[in-house]
């Protein structure tokens, strides 16, 4: 389903962007559909609250990321 929406005229500037650059691009997207469809009751009904928690995990993700790199 998201390489059916990264491939379509609605996301055109996909195809210019360098594979890694679409990987994470592709990344993102899974991680707000799991969220959307794991933790809120979908996309009609998504509310403010659901966006705040949605942040939160995606800073939460970002400091396990970044916490697995290796230090210079």
């Amino acid at each position: 389903m998201i390489e059916l929406f990264l491939a379509t005229e609605l996301f055109p500037i996909y195809a210019d962007k360098s594979p890694h650059t679409r990987r994470a691009y592709k990344k993102d997207l899974e991680f707000i559909l799991s969220f959307v469809m794991s933790e809120t009751e979908g996309l009609k009904r998504l509310t403010a609250r659901d966006i705040h928690r949605y942040l939160f995990d995606v800073k939460e993700q970002y400091v396990i990321e970044s916490s697995n790199l290796p230090s210079h």
